[in-house]
């Protein structure tokens, strides 16, 4: 649960870094309930798992990139949002 202060919430170290922990907990309930839409899906979801997180819904970019256009475009990051954005 989110903290009356978000910035106290996420601030661990003196040095101002996020404990990594802290805040995958609090996206845990999302990230496996609802559907996760992200490029390079593979990576998100192996890291994920590290941290006990099973994203069993997920949609990839690149993938939609390549089904919309037939394979016209490269499905790298810059192009997609060359193309899409």
């Amino acid at each position: 649960m989110i903290e009356n202060n978000v910035y106290d919430f996420f601030i661990v170290n003196d040095d101002k870094t996020l404990n990594i922990e802290k805040v995958l907990n609090e996206l845990k309930p999302y990230l496996e309930s609802k559907v996760v839409i992200s490029y390079n899906i593979k990576k998100i979801i192996r890291i994920a798992k590290e941290y006990n997180i099973n994203i069993d819904k997920y949609e990839d970019c690149g993938v939609i990139s390549y089904l919309l256009d037939n394979g016209k475009f490269s499905q790298e990051l810059s192009s997609l949002i060359k193309n899409y954005l």
